[in-house]
């Protein structure tokens, strides 16, 4: 007789072992996914970067076409005096050649956007300049303008639960000029104020020059923010902490968003660099308690960023 043949070597995995190898890969993957968010959120931390540098780069090509001149962001303030500031006029550029306008009407010009001021820049990007409607709704269009000024953190989410902040507030022409942003400007350096604003002796902005910043390597350009595009402060020679502690009339710390790159955030310097660090001296999300509290104070790396150290 031949031998018959031993088919029980042949046989599948039972249910038992299926599991058990199931279970495995459970484990495995279980292990791997908090190592394959943070290599994720190292990706954006570094396109955020990225993109906080390009901006710069623009801004500064931009000063170099238009005089040393940076666009004007934020409010056109001069004072408590809320109306004609926003003009060329007014703003000592009657050739209109350091900042950028938009014509809304029978030779109407008022301030225009930042976007809108570095779109020549973005390859493909146009902004119509023939009214306030049509800079609105460019700067707004989904394309490579608006993601210039989104940070990959924000997973989207700034479009749904973030509002769309003002660009410029165009007091002269009754308009306002919003955008997406996931990055705050320094205005002591894009917007501008008299002396004494706020009751603040010896205030002065850098009202877009490049030169009134004598410090340019210390001195905050554009950061991270929390849905809120104009940083601002009254009072000359503070920080970004001081922001964080609403110090001298600043926005205070909900302008910073804990979440998008764990605690931390990128900042923008006058001179192009970029650098990131801990908005907190905890490093972490913040304690219970009032601002202040040693849970929520800034770290160190906020005190040493300069807002408007020595204006000239």
């Amino acid at each position: 007789m031949g031998c018959v043949p031993d088919r029980s070597r042949d046989r599948g995995f039972t249910l038992v072992e299926l599991l058990v190898v199931i279970g495995i890969i459970g484990v495995l993957l279980a292990l791997l996914m908090p190592a394959l968010a943070r290599v994720r959120q190292t990706a954006q931390n570094v396109e955020c970067s990225s993109n906080l540098r390009t901006l710069g780069q623009l801004l500064a090509i931009h000063a170099n076409d238009h005089g040393g001149y940076f666009p004007l962001a934020g409010n056109i303030v001069p004072g408590s005096d809320e109306t004609g500031m926003d003009n060329p006029q007014t703003l000592g550029d009657q050739l209109r050649q350091r900042y950028d306008y938009y014509d809304n009407g029978g030779g109407n010009f008022f301030v225009t956007a930042l976007p809108a001021a570095l779109a020549p820049y973005i390859s493909s990007v146009s902004v119509r300049n023939d009214s306030w409607q049509d800079v609105d709704a460019d700067i707004q269009a989904p394309g490579p303008l608006q993601k210039a000024f989104l940070c990959p953190s924000d997973e989207n989410t700034i479009e749904r639960t973030y509002g769309a902040p003002r660009w410029i507030n165009n007091y002269g022409s009754g308009t306002f000029l919003n955008g997406w942003s996931s990055y705050g400007i320094n205005a002591e350096i894009f917007a501008w104020t008299d002396n004494g604003v706020g009751g603040t002796i010896g205030h002065s902005r850098a009202r877009g020059k490049v030169s009134a910043v004598p410090h340019p390597s210390d001195t905050m350009l554009m950061c991270d923010t929390n849905a809120s595009i104009e940083i601002w402060v009254l009072g000359p020679q503070l920080s970004l902490g001081d922001v964080f502690l609403g110090t001298g009339g600043t926005v205070g710390s909900g302008v910073f968003d804990l979440i998008r790159h764990r605690g931390s955030l990128n900042v923008l310097y006058v001179d192009g660099h970029v650098d990131g660090g801990a908005i907190l001296s905890t490093g972490g999300t913040p304690a219970v308690g009032p601002v202040g509290a040693p849970g929520n104070s800034p770290s160190g790396y906020l005190l040493d960023i300069s807002m408007d150290k020595d204006f000239r």
